[in-house]
């Protein structure tokens, strides 16, 4: 069982992609901004995380990728 690590007590090593426990920006229908929690696929270099899309990411918690399933 995989568990959540704080990015207070470790990174993942740089540009590894990892699953991502985070804050971002979003948006409403209206246009008004807003913060969103929620989980992504993401990556840190030098303690700061990027995610495909994503502006202004915090992160909390992270955890490495599960492997894929496998094919038939």
């Amino acid at each position: 069982m995989t568990v959540w690590i704080s990015v207070k007590d470790r990174l993942p090593e740089a540009t590894k992609n990892v699953l991502v426990y985070m804050e971002r920006n979003a948006w409403r229908e209206n246009g008004k901004r807003y913060r969103k929690k929620e989980i992504g696929i993401g990556w840190q270099i030098n303690g700061h995380w990027h995610v495909d899309g994503v502006s202004e990411v915090i992160a909390f918690y992270w955890m490495p990728l599960p492997k894929p399933p496998k094919e038939k």
